[in-house]
């Protein structure tokens, strides 16, 4: 969601119906929208002039550059499989955009015929920001800034780090006025869950993750930190000089009802930093706000709320957007609301967007590696670790309403979040480039082979026989689907591998000889990451 330059309009990416709507400011009016083509997910939303934005096209990997006044796709560019941040780099004159894979791609503002140039940075990049030093890129799931100079070379890395909580899934990250940075993120307790009633929290303990905003100036200045009680802190602007309004798309404590509610259910917070010290604080809490997203004009918040569709705006006055079709889906809605279990936990806070928070999880019987929820569920059944759930039912049953202290699903409830739940695509990879094809041919091979093995357990088209097996790690665990693995670090259930290299190479959780790659070569390993990385 933008507000241009000139104070005009505001723009909103609509994921849920491939649309790109567009809002006049005084006086408030829907002018009209652009449709995208289906399955686009337009994300990230900039601007390079008043009458021109670009959007990142999450779905269609590429990048959209529309003319806002005549409500018309201008160009379609190419740029990686999962675009997600995007920012105008004015000195480049250029667009720098954030990859899920790992790329940092450059696109020309004066050529648009001109592919994109790639430059690997660093796996799952989320935002990326323009300063006069260089880039600022976030990583999603371990909440990291990372900072670049004018070539796109590392400087230093920034560690949210602050407290007992481990910092984690970076959901926005922008530039403020002052020119730090705010990190909206969250924050969750290393802390043993118990699989029994509100085993993953309950009223007398802390919560397990609450949501969490850093202000970081530069490399080695101190980090400003202030936790809050929300669910799924998704966006936020600086709408005032040092005033914040940050989005909570899953609610808080006191405004979820132990019953399954539809969306909307966001809270809006206001945020102050203190210009002076830079201290931060929660200035109030609203349960009016209908929103998933915001942005700010003259001191005005704008919100955007996807289902029933409408632009929300001085917190109470609405316009409903007549021409959006009702994308209402119960599945969806009971993923990313939270219920009353004492730790305000949504099943995203976990699995963001559908994957998974990089986090392995301490249980009584060992730690436990989140599990990526995308592309890995159809005909995969069993589910869980250890294989305890015949079905999608009977973990909504167990993780849903025991675990996470839910309410009792209907049947028509199990079966829409399942429906839902499957129908999520797998991440997309980037394809091998010629220099890599070779090497990615030789890991199929390896891969294939009997004296590798991994096809045995590893096979149809989800890359698993869904069966429970004992590879030496410990027990028997469900054979993993490999579908988007890249994504998907730190590897095994224990998430002991930090890499797919360190899953081959570790004597301590890769599994016994065989499943270790023991006795390849290791050019044939190397392949074989390839290999695996390319799924």
């Amino acid at each position: 969601m933008l507000t241009t330059a000139d104070n005009a309009r505001v723009v909103i990416g609509d994921s849920d119906r491939d649309r790109v709507w567009v809002v006049d400011v005084e006086p408030p009016t829907i002018r009209g929208s652009v449709a995208l083509e289906p399955g686009d997910e337009p994300g990230r939303v900039v601007e390079s002039d008043p009458a021109t934005v670009h959007v990142a096209l999450r779905g269609a990997g590429a990048i959209a550059t529309i003319d806002v006044v005549r409500r018309r796709v201008v160009s379609r560019r190419a740029v990686c499989p999962e675009p997600r941040g995007i920012a105008v780099d004015r000195r480049a004159n250029a667009l720098r955009v954030a990859c899920a894979s790992g790329e940092l791609a450059t696109l020309s503002l004066a050529d648009t015929a001109a592919p994109a140039t790639v430059q690997f940075v660093h796996e799952d990049l989320r935002d990326v920001i323009v300063r006069e030093t260089g880039l600022v890129v976030s990583t999603f799931r371990k909440a990291n800034l990372l900072f670049l100079d004018d070539q796109l070379r590392l400087r230093g890395v920034v560690n949210l780090s602050s407290g007992e909580r481990v910092p984690n899934t970076a959901w926005r990250t922008i530039a403020l006025r002052s020119g730090a940075i705010a990190v909206l993120h969250q924050r969750s307790l290393d802390r043993i869950l118990l699989p029994t009633a509100s085993g993953y929290g309950h009223v007398a303990a802390p919560a397990t993750i609450v949501a969490g905003l850093a202000v970081v100036t530069d490399l080695d200045r101190p980090v400003q930190m202030l936790e809050f009680p929300a669910v799924l802190p998704v966006d936020l602007v600086e709408y005032e000089p040092d005033t914040l309004a940050v989005v909570a798309a899953g609610g808080t404590p006191d405004s979820i009802g132990e019953q399954f509610r539809p969306r909307p259910a966001a809270t809006q917070f206001v945020i102050r930093i203190d210009p002076n010290s830079r201290e931060l604080s929660l200035a109030s809490r609203s349960h009016l706000a209908m929103a998933v997203a915001g942005t700010g004009v003259g001191g005005r918040v704008w919100y955007f709320a996807p289902e029933p569709a409408a632009v929300w705006f001085s917190m109470g006055l609405s316009m409903p957007i007549a021409d959006a079709d009702s994308v209402a889906h119960s599945g969806y809605e009971l993923f990313h609301i939270a219920h009353n279990g004492g730790n305000i936990l949504a099943c995203a806070s976990c699995h963001p967007e559908g994957m998974d928070d990089g986090r392995a999880w301490s249980f009584a019987d060992g730690p436990r590696r989140s599990q990526s929820l995308r592309g890995t569920l159809a005909g995969t059944a069993p589910f869980h670790w250890t294989a305890e759930f015949a079905s999608l039912e009977h973990l909504a049953d167990d993780v849903f309403t025991s675990r996470m202290g839910g309410p009792m699903l209907e049947p028509r409830h199990r079966e829409l979040l399942r429906r839902w739940l499957e129908s999520l695509r797998p991440m997309r990879v980037p394809a091998p480039t010629d220099e890599d094809r070779p090497l990615v041919t030789r890991g199929e091979a390896v891969f294939r082979s009997s004296q590798a093995g991994c096809a045995g357990c590893h096979s149809g088209p989800r890359f698993t026989n869904n069966e429970t097996m004992d590879i030496g790690t410990g027990g028997r665990f469900q054979v993993p689907s490999l579908l988007g693995l890249r994504y998907r670090a730190p590897y095994m259930h224990t998430g002991c591998a930090a890499t797919l290299d360190d899953r081959f190479a570790s004597m301590s959780c890769a599994g016994d000889a065989r499943h270790r790659g023991f006795g390849l070569l290791e050019a044939d390993r190397r392949a074989l990451v390839a290999f695996l990385r390319s799924i």
